[in-house]
């Protein structure tokens, strides 16, 4: 694709075309190093980029219009005079697509068909000629294909497309050309197809745009076709395998439910909102497996290995691929979203879609006035702007950047150039009603909606979160009993304690205890804790007896306190002694 001068997006004109497709595509797929070692200044022989190898030939497709044709006719006051137009070219879609030959080199004027007689004879001997449906073409309709072989050097590729250019290959009647071909990069496993569209408008200039589409071949399923003795499978290929199989029959299982479901309750199937995305999810896998099947048929036919003369079409196996992988996404965004089915045991976890059941009344008449607004608007900007802007030069395309302004990605300036007066009167007026008005009521919709289930969920109690929380209350409960029968306790206690002390009482510091050569170094330190913590030891030895002992205290410190209050003049009595 390139950037600056003599790139793809720089191409405007037919001789831009010939610039581009002679210059910079070519210096990029081809070298004029023969000897391809890798390292070389030139680069190494088919490959793009040092490292992504080219797979077969690199082919031309172009479409052409039929000419002249009924869908574009000359107004009579241009048919004489000065101002004379001699032919028109329309587009494909109106002017049909040509099968006629045209070009040479030998520069003489092809003749222009009649509705009876079909294509004339070639205007040269080297002229250009439909040869019907060509193996790889991407179009149904009639195309001229050009295929260039991978192993020319970038001289002999120039002079191939220097006699395309001097035979005509490209003139007014083409209106799309098309540049296909296809790498393989070993390091990341990825097969490339590469499509470079350049289409001459019929009314002047040409459109550009790009499709890289890159894809894993998918080596498990290449075990069901004859491409495993290319691509040998590992034994996780096996296992990937079988899962996705069980997983194939598991989703056409549900869907076979979803299907009987549906056949017994209808209508009423259809009252249910979780059943319409369950058939909507059964139908998006269906398709990928389809899909995945119609992979498999393309590449039980696929060669891997053309010669470099022949084009390879990868392309419609890597179109079918991003296909079934935009339909997965779409079934994986629904699959978590019947999550939140099972979250409707909780009035507190299921707000989210408790609040859209409330307001979905409210929401459908909104969304009524909301869409003859925005449609109002969108009709608007394209009569305003649709001959000057591109963004508006579609109704569609005008409700797509409307949107865009919602969001806050605009161009205000394009606007203002295009109409001063216009221009801003509209774009204040639609974010003044659309933005800060519509939007912000569907905010109050919602809003208003939530607050009602919150107060809903708050005045009644949430019998699933308390059996949960009842349920998580006992296993700690079990835990910590577990945990207590596993401590030391009494005497235990005070033997361990005193062992790791007597180990390491200072980080590590080894301290000396006074021992008794008739007893242990335990028993020893345990006497001297039980000396100097009287108390400590009475729990140990007898704990019934010391917590009698307490009370006792307890009765004598309370009695203690009464006495003092009745010779102060008071009458409290305390509590303890009633």
């Amino acid at each position: 694709v390139g950037s600056g001068d003599g790139s793809l997006y720089e191409v405007v004109t037919l001789e831009d075309m010939w610039s581009y497709l002679s210059g910079q595509l070519l210096e990029a797929l081809y070298t004029d190093d023969h000897g391809g070692s890798v390292g070389s200044v030139g680069g190494r022989q088919t490959y793009v980029l040092e490292v992504d190898k080219l797979i077969g030939a690199m082919r031309l497709e172009q479409s052409r219009v039929r000419a002249p044709s009924d869908a574009c006719t000359v107004p009579p006051v241009y048919e004489e005079g000065d101002l004379t137009i001699d032919v028109c070219y329309p587009s494909l879609r109106s002017g049909g697509y040509s099968e006629c030959p045209f070009g040479g080199s030998c520069n003489a004027a092809a003749e222009e068909p009649t509705q009876t007689s079909g294509c004339p004879p070639p205007p040269c001997d080297d002229s250009f000629e439909y040869l019907g449906e060509q193996g790889g073409a991407l179009l149904k309709d009639a195309v001229f294909t050009q295929d260039l072989p991978t192993n020319m050097t970038l001289t002999e590729a120039e002079l191939w497309m220097d006699d395309l250019l001097t035979r005509r290959w490209i003139d007014l009647q083409t209106r799309r050309v098309r540049v296909l071909f296809s790498t393989y990069n070993p390091s990341a496993d990825l097969f490339c197809s590469v499509e470079l569209v350049l289409s001459p408008a019929a009314s002047g200039g040409v459109a550009v745009h790009e499709h890289f589409l890159p894809f894993h071949l998918l080596r498990h399923m290449l075990i069901l076709t004859q491409a495993q003795d290319s691509f040998p499978p590992s034994a996780t290929d096996y296992v990937i395998l079988i899962i996705e199989i069980t997983f194939y029959m598991l989703a056409l299982f549900l869907f076979f439910q979803v299907m009987l479901r549906l056949f017994r309750n209808f209508p009423r199937f259809f009252l249910f909102g979780w059943n319409i995305i369950d058939l909507i999810n059964g139908c998006f896998f269906v398709s990928v497996i389809s899909l995945r099947i119609y992979v498999l048929t393309l590449l039980k036919d696929q060669t891997f290995d053309p010669p470099p003369n022949v084009y390879e079409n990868f392309y419609t196996v890597a179109r079918s691929m991003r296909v079934a992988q935009n339909l997965l996404a779409v079934a994986c965004i629904l699959s978590y979203l019947k999550l939140l089915r099972y979250l409707e045991l909780s009035p507190r976890l299921s707000q989210l879609t408790r609040t859209v059941a409330t307001a979905a009344t409210d929401l459908a008449a909104f969304m009524l006035i909301f869409l003859i607004v925005f449609c109002a608007y969108a009709q608007a900007f394209y009569l305003a702007f649709g001959t000057e802007l591109h963004e508006f030069s579609t109704f569609f395309a005008s409700f797509y950047s409307l949107f865009l302004i919602v969001l806050g990605e605009f161009d205000f300036v394009s606007l203002r150039e295009t109409n001063g007066v216009f221009g801003p009167f509209l774009f204040f007026t639609f974010v003044i009603f659309v933005f800060f008005v519509l939007v912000n009521m569907f905010l109050a919709i919602l809003g208003e909606a939530y607050e009602r289930i919150a107060r809903q969920a708050a005045r009644q109690p949430d019998e699933f979160i308390r059996r949960m929380r009842a349920g998580w209350n006992r296993r700690l409960a079990t835990l910590r009993r577990r945990q207590h029968a596993n401590q030391p306790t009494g005497a235990e206690a005070l033997r361990a304690v005193a062992e790791s002390e007597v180990a390491d009482p200072f980080g590590g510091e080894w301290q000396e205890v006074p021992t008794d050569p008739a007893t242990s170094t335990t028993d020893n330190y345990i006497s001297a804790m039980a000396a100097e913590n009287d108390m400590a030891a009475r729990i140990a030895a007898a704990p019934a007896e010391t917590l009698l002992r307490s009370l006792e205290m307890r009765a004598d410190y309370e009695r203690s306190q009464s006495a003092c209050s009745l010779l102060r003049g008071g009458s409290t009595e305390s509590p303890h002694l009633r």
